[in-house]
């Protein structure tokens, strides 16, 4: 952010990309082009739901997972938006938070240490699947009312129906991002799709 020239020449650009600039295939994710905001608000993420799966996947598992998310989400941006031009971190967190909803509803049931990042999770979710279609105060108003309800089922039902239920809302906005082109959706996507994957190779994933 403090050098143009450099966050210029890091940015996705499609057109670019497919002219000689083959780094640019996975450099967006390391630069955040919307500036300090999207710094923290993808900082945050990183620290709560990267923190909940460095206990449940190996470390390869993990950069694979945020890799596949950020540069898989590039690779079909780039095909599908010839002028596609973004930058940011959030499609690979969301391809973590895809895994993480997964496996928190197929292997043991998340303890205390998961909560937040299942709260951020829901509003990561929703409050992008707002801005998307609705704007900015739907996006604050959503994502607020998403939390609260999401104290609210914490309260009333057991560990695991809280887990499918943010599986069904992470997976449904999913859904809704993808069907509008968005990277968000797409990350989200790959990431459950590859938890599937996971399950299957039990190496990968840690023991309770």
């Amino acid at each position: 952010m403090l050098n143009p020239v450099l966050m210029a020449s890091f940015t996705g650009d499609a057109q670019l990309m497919l002219a000689g600039d083959w780094w640019r295939s996975f450099t967006p994710i390391l630069v955040q082009p919307s500036g300090w905001g999207q710094l923290i608000f993808n900082l945050v993420g990183l620290g709560l739901v990267g923190t909940a799966m460095e206990r449940r996947v190996s470390r390869g598992g993990w950069v694979a997972i945020y890799l596949l998310g950020g540069v898989g989400s590039i690779a079909v941006l780039s095909a599908l938006q010839p002028h596609y031009r973004d930058g940011g971190s959030s499609n690979a967190v969301a391809a973590l938070i895809g895994v993480l909803s997964v496996l928190l509803v197929l292997k043991p049931p998340p303890d205390r240490r998961d909560w937040v990042a299942q709260l951020y999770s829901v509003f990561f979710a929703t409050y992008l699947t707002a801005l998307l279609l609705g704007g900015v105060w739907w996006s604050i108003i959503l994502g607020d009312i998403s939390v609260v309800a999401l104290f609210a089922a914490r309260r009333a039902f057991a560990p695991r129906l809280v887990a499918r239920l943010v599986l069904g809302i992470v997976l449904g906005c999913a859904l809704l991002q993808a069907a509008w082109q968005d990277g968000h959706g797409i990350g989200l996507l790959i990431g459950m799709m590859v938890s599937l994957a996971l399950v299957k190779v039990r190496a990968v994933i840690k023991r309770p």
